[in-house]
């Protein structure tokens, strides 16, 4: 077994785990990705801490009572037992030779037992399976530490096997090539594309949990990349694989959409539904491409766009209101860039109403969004979008002071025209709304300003 000292100090929170086993006489872990992150030099960020044992999970609940710490039955059928100390999330597991999903379940059939070497050899990546001891003794039987060191992606046993195993591993290592820069070797590789199909047989749930993960990382360009290159986009998400090859040229963009689009999502905020709107919000160019007069143009690319989002993320289980801010920020994703300083207040507050609450995000979108087109042209389009920014803040600010309806409006309305709460008041309500944006009312005046003029429409 080889193993090598760290300089790592264990925070003593995390110590009263160690010492809490040690005084039972057994052995306990840390392990996994906490271990990997140690290695690399990311510690200062660790708020999870994972560790492996060979106890049961009941019996390491109740070594964590007897050492004042409150057990927290995370999968106690799955071995694994949580606990929390001073903010920091503690999860125990039972040492396992191996484990096994079922088609489309996120739970798997576990194989109890072994040694810490067994319970290594069954993790996804050698770069995870990796262990150190109280002490600060790493324990890596499988060459983790010469895979960090070298920023490489490699497995501790038979790939194919592993894939079978759990096909989430599948995406999981995409997952790391994003989040962490490294590599898949080109062996591994290979075996991924032969066996890419078998991701279908994962809860789309778990592919959700993964790709958010993914679209986060610090280099989400590379993971998309390989998402591509091992066919898994292709049995995900075959809507995106057109991108790839996309000529869209034109005056404003000199990049196929897929680079296009890698380089947008880079460039973007770390907020996941810019992100995911990102990934999308050109779907719709490959069935929008005409030419006049020379020029390419993409009409109503955003509305197929968002169709075929729409579809994509019922596949992978959004939740509802998930999917209706991304569909709106693909659907919108245009307007923003087509701001000038003819737009008057009505516009600017037209936009901010448009957008529920995620107007910054859209703006947002569309900062990423052009970072791809020339220079010049970007420069021009930032600078035009910070205006932009300013605007809705101030618009909203004085909204703010004096709303553009007075409160109990609805209620006004009821009484008016005999209705109950229902869809009418929101058209009533709109129409007036709809009214002061273009100016044709003002704000601030009584109720029987607004009601006089709903009156005079219905004639």
């Amino acid at each position: 077994m080889d193993s090598v000292l760290t300089e790592y100090t264990i925070p003593p929170e995390i110590m009263r785990v160690f010492e809490a086993f040690e005084r039972e006489g057994i052995h306990v872990y840390l392990v996994g990705g906490t271990v990997r992150e140690i290695v690399r030099g990311a510690a200062d960020e660790l708020i999870d801490f994972d560790f492996a044992t060979p106890t049961s999970a009941e019996e390491t609940a109740r070594i964590l009572r007897k050492a004042g710490l409150r057990p927290i039955p995370l999968g106690m059928q799955f071995g694994t037992v949580g606990t929390i100390i001073e903010n920091r999330k503690v999860d125990i597991t039972t040492f396992r030779r191996g484990e096994e999903y079922k088609p489309r379940s996120r739970h798997p059939e576990v194989d109890f037992g072994g040694t810490i070497e067994e319970d290594l050899q069954r993790r996804d990546f050698c770069m995870n399976a990796i262990a150190m001891t109280k002490s600060g003794e790493v324990i890596d039987p499988y060459n983790g530490l010469e895979d960090i060191r070298n920023k490489r992606i490699t497995v501790p046993g038979e790939a194919e096997k592993l894939f079978s195993d759990d096909p989430l591993r599948l995406l999981r290592a995409a997952r790391f090539v994003s989040q962490l820069g490294y590599a898949v070797v080109p062996s591994l590789k290979k075996t991924a594309r032969k066996m890419a199909f078998l991701i279908t047989t994962v809860s789309r749930e778990r592919w959700k949990m993964e790709m958010d993960k993914l679209l986060m990382g610090e280099d989400v360009h590379r993971g998309l990349d390989y998402l591509l290159d091992s066919d898994l986009l292709t049995f995900m998400m075959p809507e995106v694989t057109v991108l790839k090859g996309f000529n869209q040229t034109d005056e404003y963009h000199h990049k196929d959409v897929w680079e296009h689009t890698k380089r947008a999502l880079r460039a973007s905020v770390k907020q996941i539904d810019v992100r995911w709107a990102l990934l999308f919000h050109d779907l719709g160019k490959p069935y929008t491409k005409s030419i006049q007069d020379g020029h390419v143009h993409f009409y109503h690319h955003e509305v197929v766009g968002e169709t075929l989002a729409r579809s994509i993320m019922f596949r992978l289980r959004f939740s509802n209101e998930q999917r209706k801010k991304v569909s709106s920020l693909i659907f919108n994703h245009m307007r923003p860039n087509m701001y000038d300083d003819d737009w008057n207040d009505s516009a600017v507050r037209r936009l901010a109403r448009d957008m529920r609450g995620h107007v910054f995000d859209l703006i947002n979108l569309s900062r990423a969004d052009i970072t791809s087109m020339r220079p010049e042209t970007v420069r021009r389009g930032l600078s035009r979008l910070d205006k932009l920014q300013a605007r809705v803040e101030n618009v909203l600010v004085e909204d703010a002071k004096q709303p553009p309806l007075p409160k109990g409006m609805g209620n006004a309305i009821m009484e008016q025209f005999g209705i109950g709460e229902g869809p009418q008041v929101g058209i009533y309500m709109k129409r007036l709304l709809e009214a002061v944006e273009e100016g044709r009312l003002e704000t601030g005046r009584e109720y029987d300003y607004y009601l006089q003029f709903l009156n005079e429409s219905e004639r």
